[in-house]
């Protein structure tokens, strides 16, 4: 839930993108002067074979990290606590690319490149066990074997 008087011009979801609510709530966290989460499932989510998050192309992928690169950009100008909130929340959405881009019908060799400088935001996984395997890897691997690895264990070619 959002209060009526946080939803204005600079609210907006931005049109004619996938991924959109990342950089929304982003924004969001910037704007609310405070925010609460209810730690209990309420709601279910229907996923089907056909649906958007099952077929994912260049475009989906170039929307994600653009708006990934967006939240890093909103972080590094950020101070304090929303600084720490929106780098842990960004170093989710960094981790979910992973998992984009191996199931991608294409390598993503440009996203790739474009996010492989910004892997140091997987630092602030606090605690998540995912990230913490994904920051591990990236420290011993690098950021562009993971993504190569991550994409052979869901059975997806190289090239």
């Amino acid at each position: 839930m959002v209060k009526r008087s946080l939803l204005n011009e600079e609210l907006l979801f931005c049109r004619g993108i996938y991924s959109e609510d990342i950089d929304w709530c982003a924004r969001l966290l910037l704007k609310a002067e405070s925010f609460d989460y209810i730690a209990e499932q309420l709601y279910s989510y229907r996923q089907r074979s056909s649906s958007i998050r099952h077929t994912i192309n260049d475009k989906k992928c170039s929307d994600l990290k653009n708006n990934i690169l967006k939240c890093i950009e909103m972080a590094q100008q950020a101070e304090g606590a929303e600084k720490q909130a929106l780098l842990a929340y960004t170093a989710f959405q960094f981790g979910t690319f992973f998992m984009v881009q191996a199931q991608a019908e294409h390598v993503q060799k440009d996203c790739i490149a474009q996010l492989a400088p910004h892997q140091g935001i997987l630092k602030y996984h606090h605690g998540n066990k995912k990230l913490l395997c994904l920051h591990l890897s990236c420290s011993v691997l690098g950021y562009r074997a993971t993504c190569r690895l991550i994409r052979m264990l869901f059975g997806r070619k190289r090239g």
